[in-house]
């Protein structure tokens, strides 16, 4: 596929690994030891990703993308 896609790599198999243990600790009638978890990923940037706007041209100096008031935050 042109252009690539970025994407995020998860752990899909340590993932798996942690639901089952926690469905069998439930299945056992125990408790779980914790509510929410957060598992590293890794961001995989490809063709589809846009510099930062730091890194962009100056609204009026050329660039090809506009830059819009208050959307730093909206990604």
């Amino acid at each position: 596929m042109f252009p690539a896609l970025t994407t995020v790599r998860q752990p899909l198999h340590e993932m798996g690994k942690i639901a089952a243990r926690m469905l069998l600790s439930l299945l056992d009638g125990r408790p779980l030891l914790m509510q929410n978890m957060q598992i590293p990923t890794e961001l995989i940037v490809r063709g589809t990703t846009a510099p930062p706007p730091d890194a962009a041209p100056a609204p009026g100096e050329g660039g090809e993308h506009a830059s819009v008031p208050g959307d730093g935050d909206a990604r």
